[in-house]
């Protein structure tokens, strides 16, 4: 009888859990999204694919921001201006990843740095000027993504994290 009561209540406990969430991009634009940040409970970017989208009111409406030929693997935002994110690109002749930067928001994305050879698999900033990203290589900006200095070439580093200028985890 116990056994069965703990299993009555473990089910209800999981479909109550499991009823918290629900679906909030109805939106069919066929890429598989890859990361998703905010800098509140309103305002956030979504990423994945070759698209950037954008929510302003908690991911009840998503807008496509940016559209591009290469993948998108991750986005990082610092405040609701500046952001990045990276990727890769592949053609028939070559291939490597890529660093995007807004500094609207992501009205408009430019191509900050690109690398052949290697992809680019995550990115992360600790305030406007500071910010890693990596792959089978770790990159470093002290100017906001101005210049980009490899810190070490490794393989198949897939997120990277700090939690200020010298502690950092990938």
């Amino acid at each position: 009888m116990k056994r069965i009561t703990i299993a009555a209540i473990t089910f209800l406990f999981w479909l109550t859990a499991s009823a918290q969430w629900e679906w909030q991009n109805p939106l069919s634009h066929g890429n598989a999204m890859n990361d998703v940040t905010f800098i509140n409970e309103n305002e956030g970017w979504a990423a994945g694919g070759s698209v950037i989208m954008h929510t302003l009111d908690g991911g009840n409406t998503w807008e496509t921001q940016f559209h591009t030929d290469s993948i998108i693997t991750r986005i990082c935002f610092t405040d609701s201006e500046q952001g990045w994110a990276v990727g890769y690109f592949q053609t028939e002749v070559t291939s490597g990843g890529i660093i995007w930067y807004t500094s609207d928001g992501g009205d408009t994305w430019e191509e900050q740095y690109h690398i052949s050879s290697t992809y680019l698999n995550s990115v992360t900033f600790i305030d406007q000027d500071n910010g890693w990203a990596v792959g089978d290589i770790i990159l470093h900006t002290n100017d906001g993504g101005d210049t980009w200095q490899t810190q070490s070439v490794v393989t198949g580093l897939r997120s990277v994290y700090f939690a200020n200028e010298n502690y950092g985890w990938a």
